[in-house]
């Protein structure tokens, strides 16, 4: 349970939800949040008023009917599912993973004594003594895989009726975003920002604003720091007026100077909650930054909140005992993913408990200082007039109609904001992926080590697990991808050529003669085909050849899907977002995009969940407090699941059964796996060189509806293959559906090539714009 930062008192249920005026708007069924608080030890609801009225009393027999209800389907959900892989590995495997049963070793004997029969008979070619045991596992993977479909279809009968009822008064739509500054890259904030256009302070207040006008909306932000990330902008514009370097030199030096940003909770921010979405008997906040958090604070980042995560990032929903449930910007019924689905919609809009902490819990802490003027020595210069702010052309395309009248009178509009125009957040299956997809923004998951993970809550041990795990960038704008990963990137770094942009070669007719010419990527090709000679068209073009990544002489590949029958097929909403990628590929620059097919692909998604439930020592529920490579006993924590009286979520909990179950399984059979594993990479690292782009599915279709992650948990094998593999990929957003919910793809490449995404990963925002602001209809006139 976390504790009051000024008062050191148990938080009650009064101090984490809105006033009452703000409960009969808020998104959520009354009697679902106090369900989910009377499950809390110590946090009971207070409810004021001596005389119960009938319609509190009826609420309360509904809420403890419910509750009641929701622990008895808990319990079932999760005996039905740990005896069915008990009976499962009783019937396939022949040895004891709990009670004993009777006629156990017998049953197991007959079952794979007739499994020997049939391979014999199936192999006339092969002796018996030369078959091998994995022979017969691979025989057995494919009924393991109807039989979790099996269980995942019984969950879906259940989960599906009930995430409807929970979903009934989710129906508000957040404000679209209005004022100009909200329409910026990171990239132009700092040129603004650096040459005195407009203000880091004006900046981040017009961010932190945002904040605060969307909160009834999503619930994103953890712990804001909005008086200290003022303070820090304050001293920027300072060090801005006073010092004699030039705006190049202040680039090459702190290419983020004055950009406010969002950092997931689970990566430390000096002072601000770094529990990773645990209940905790009193609040412990970070002791120093992340590394990343550190590189970005020292390019100039000013961090302004820490966002939502599920407990331990455990969860491809967001969703913990302390935060509670994150909610997508797009449409409050449906989940903005995990476990960077804080982040994501922060991205965009967030939500704080203001109630929580008004101070942002760090005015005790002593906080790294940004640039100063008695840092950067210089004459101070006389103070200049406040710039006015600045306003470019395309942003009217951007923001729909009425940008005028907007611009004029922001407090008169119906706005909401984009909280943070860059973030960063964590990977380990998915998360810099799947939430990017479900809200329409870009993250990047980088090459293994490209940047460091020091300072991620939970940590680990194990010297493999940086080979699966990393922390990435979230953005709104593409090109801020290669700028956040060049300052971001650890010094022994593996050497990868970021600053590298795309290389499009276009044909252009001059006169009555056609000119082939190499442009970078972003130029306006009809401004280019206005020119009237070579060589004002190659000035127009900005020929940097030796810099830029040729896009011609890639090649391209598609899947869509590892072929299992255990992931759902992609939607017609995904696959029609595939199509379109290839078509501009064709229509554009000719380019025909492979069908790739890889042998034993269908096996990666058991070979990816394996390989990462086999990584030792991550810090979960079950570490030993004192000895850090112990676990404490499993059962005891599960049982207090079972009756409703765990302070964990179910994927925590699950997680030490999961990986006790694993390692009880033959170790033939994983060697197998990782023999097939290892075919799979070579395969993938033959086909992809070094000029290698492959596209693939997110995730099967656009954002679901909250909680239905319990059955669709097989479905994020399209994100963890690329973990297992080690790949570089970047998540790319393609437009909205026709119910107005973004949809994206994965663009990834081999190992050391994050530069490819990225190049084509900005190419795709110009063809298809990118993030598009949710809910432009309500923009107010």
């Amino acid at each position: 349970m976390r504790m009051n930062a000024v008062s050191a008192e148990p938080l009650s249920v009064e101090a984490v939800t809105p006033s009452p005026s703000a409960v009969s708007d808020a998104p959520r069924h009354t009697g679902v949040v106090l369900m989910f608080a009377s499950a809390i030890p110590g946090c009971r609801p207070r409810v004021s008023g001596t005389t119960p009225s009938p319609v509190r009393l009826c609420m309360s027999v509904f809420d403890a009917t419910v509750n009641a209800l929701t622990r008895a389907l808990l319990i079932l959900i999760i005996k039905t599912i740990y005896y069915a892989f008990v009976l499962t590995e009783v019937l396939l495997y022949s040895y004891s993973v709990g009670p004993a049963y009777k006629g156990q070793n017998a049953i197991g004997a007959i079952f794979t004594s007739v499994l020997r029969v049939i391979a014999i008979k199936l192999s006339d070619f092969c002796r018996w003594n030369t078959i091998k045991l994995c022979s017969v596992i691979i025989m057995l993977n494919g009924f393991m895989r109807w039989s979790l479909r099996f269980l995942v279809s019984l969950l879906a009968i259940i989960v599906r009726p009930l995430t409807c009822l929970l979903n009934i008064k989710r129906t508000r739509k957040c404000p679209p975003p209005s004022d100009p500054l909200l329409f910026h890259s990171a990239t132009k904030l700092a040129e603004l920002i650096r040459t005195k256009q407009v203000t880091s302070e004006d900046v981040v207040k017009t961010y932190i604003e945002r904040c605060k006008l969307v909160n009834p909306y999503l619930n994103a932000i953890v712990e804001p720091r909005y008086e200290v990330a003022l303070r820090e902008a304050r001293s920027i514009d300072k060090m801005l007026m006073s010092t004699e370097k030039t705006p190049e030199e202040l680039a090459k030096e702190y290419p983020l100077l004055g950009v406010p940003m969002t950092v997931k909770e689970s990566l430390a921010v000096e002072g601000m909650s770094n529990d990773s979405g645990c209940v905790t008997p009193f609040r412990n906040p970070a002791k120093c930054d992340a590394t990343i958090v550190r590189l970005a604070r020292a390019a100039g980042a000013i961090p302004i909140a820490v966002t939502n995560t599920p407990q331990h990032c455990m969860n491809w929903e967001t969703y913990n005992n302390v935060t509670g449930l994150t909610m997508n910007p797009y449409d409050q019924k449906r989940t903005a993913g995990g476990s960077s689905g804080g982040e994501v919609p922060s991205s965009k809009f967030s939500l704080y408990c203001t109630n929580v902490v008004n101070s942002g819990g760090a005015r005790h802490r002593r906080r790294r200082r940004p640039p100063t003027a008695s840092r950067l020595k210089g004459p101070r210069k006389q103070k200049e007039s406040k710039p006015e702010q600045v306003v470019e052309p395309e942003l009217k395309s951007r923001m729909g109609p009425g940008f005028g009248v907007i611009a004029k009178s922001l407090k008169a509009a119906l706005i909401a904001a984009a909280a943070s125009v860059i973030g960063v957040g964590s990977d380990i299956a998915g998360s810099l992926r799947l939430p990017p997809m479900f809200n329409g923004i870009f993250g990047h998951k980088p090459t293994p080590r490209l940047l460091s993970v020091e300072g991620h809550n939970p940590d680990c041990l194990d010297l493999e697990f940086e080979d699966y795990f990393a922390v990435g960038p979230l953005v709104r704008y593409a090109e801020d991808l290669p700028l956040l990963l060049q300052v971001l990137k650890q010094h022994d770094a593996p050497d990868i050529p970021l600053e590298k942009q795309l290389l499009l070669n276009v044909s252009i007719i001059i006169g009555v003669r056609t000119k082939s010419i190499s442009i970078q990527s972003g130029i306006d090709i009809q401004e280019i085909k206005s020119s009237t000679s070579t060589a004002s068209v190659a000035s127009a073009a900005g020929v940097l050849a030796p810099s830029l990544v040729d896009f011609t002489k890639l090649k391209f590949y598609y899947m869509e899907g590892d072929g299992s029958n255990v992931t759902d097929k992609i939607g017609p909403d995904v696959r029609e977002a595939m199509q379109k990628a290839r078509d501009y590929l064709k229509n554009t620059y000719n380019i025909n995009a492979q069908e790739l097919k890889i042998k034993n692909m269908k096996h990666m998604w058991e070979i990816s969940v394996r390989v990462l439930v086999n990584i030792r020592h991550i810090r979960n529920i079950y570490t030993h407090p004192e000895k850090r490579d112990k676990w404490v006993s499993v059962w005891p924590e599960l049982l207090k699941k079972m009756i409703g009286l765990s302070d964990h979520n179910l994927t925590c909990v699950v997680y030490g059964p999961l990986q006790k179950l694993f390692d009880a399984l033959p170790k033939s059979y994983y060697k197998h796996l990782l023999d097939v594993f290892e075919e799979i990479k070579c395969e993938f690292n033959n086909v992809l060189g070094d000029d290698g782009i492959l596209l693939y599915p997110t995730y099967p279709n656009t954002a679901h509806k909250h909680y239905r992650i319990f059955y669709k948990f097989l479905n994020c094998s399209y994100l963890t293959i690329f973990n297992a593999l080690g790949l570089p990929v970047t998540a790319c957003p393609l437009g909205l559906t026709t119910k107005g919910m973004p949809v994206g793809i994965q663009i990834a490449a081999n190992k050391y090539n994050d530069h490819l995404t990225l190049a084509v990963t900005k190419e795709f925002e110009k063809a298809f714009g990118g993030w598009v602001p949710p809910n432009k209809e309500l923009t107010v006139i």
